[in-house]
């Protein structure tokens, strides 16, 4: 068991010397930090593994922490991954990772994937058994371009969640091809936003191929004449809205000329729909 108090601890936290460091807590291990666990600040190719039934408490997690960060991951496999505060999956820097699976778990309040405009193709993957569960928040690029979230054989919850929320965040996606997606609350005012901007900034799409994703309210509006900001590709799988009457439990705005195909199935249990 290793006991950590203040700070912030850097595996590989300086320009060029901080490559390839691994901090592994296996076996039932224990790490426990209060503070910031950074992985990678300024370096490359550092991991940290939580397997094996090994935990990790802290108080928040960064990976990719600076924009010279590069290709540092987190993997939880078999293991448990605990943030009292918020996990960021490429505050700045690019190609940093997070893998899910073999029935591993990440619990936090507020889950990031791509925080700074300086920031992309991070990517989250929660696969084969893998839960990740945001209990306030999940966005999919605060901003930054190209980042993403896979579920594939894994469960992702969160009480809101968006894709592609700032202006200047582009080309970020949510894409469920086996598994589950949940975004709900007690209030049933759950919502998944697809790109939040407006005057035709912001790019974000939802990639349904399977599984299923189950939503209180589902917003796909950032559309216009002009310009096509808010993506929706259905091509599988089961959404279910379920908000109350008389609230929205589904808006979706096409661009002019645009047509939207559903091949999966749509269970519309609750509240309005509008395309």
């Amino acid at each position: 068991k290793v006991f950590s108090t203040g700070g912030t601890l850097g595996i590989g936290t300086s320009t060029g010397a901080g490559t390839g460091n691994v901090a592994l807590v296996a076996n039932s291990g224990m790490w426990s930090n209060v503070g910031t666990i950074t992985v990678g600040n300024r370096g490359h190719q550092n991991s940290l593994i939580v397997s094996n039934n090994g935990t990790v408490f802290t108080t928040h997690l960064m990976v990719n922490g600076n924009s010279v960060g590069r290709s540092n991951s987190v993997v939880v496999n078999g293991g448990n991954l605990n943030v009292s505060g918020s996990l960021t999956m490429g505050g700045a820097g690019f190609w940093g990772q997070m893998i899910v699976t073999n029935s591993g778990t990440v619990v936090d309040q507020f889950g990031i994937i791509a925080n700074a405009a300086n920031t992309g193709s991070n990517y989250v993957r929660v696969v084969d058994g893998g839960v990740w569960n945001n209990t306030r928040e999940l966005t999919v690029g605060n901003a930054g371009s190209s980042n993403g979230l896979t579920i594939a054989g894994g469960t992702v919850v969160a009480s809101n969640a968006f894709i592609s929320r700032a202006a200047f965040a582009t080309n970020n996606f949510i894409r469920v091809d086996s598994g589950s997606l949940f975004v709900t609350n007690a209030q049933g005012t759950g919502a998944l936003v697809v790109s939040l901007a407006t005057n035709n900034q912001g790019r974000g799409e939802l990639i349904l191929n399977g599984g299923a994703t189950t939503v209180n309210s589902l917003f796909v509006t950032n559309n216009s004449v002009s310009a096509t900001n808010s993506f929706f590709t259905f091509t599988g799988g089961t959404l279910t809205t379920t908000n109350a009457a008389n609230s929205v439990a589904a808006s979706l705005i096409l661009a002019t000329n645009s047509t939207f195909s559903i091949g999966g199935t749509w269970n519309m249990l609750g509240g309005t729909s509008t395309i």
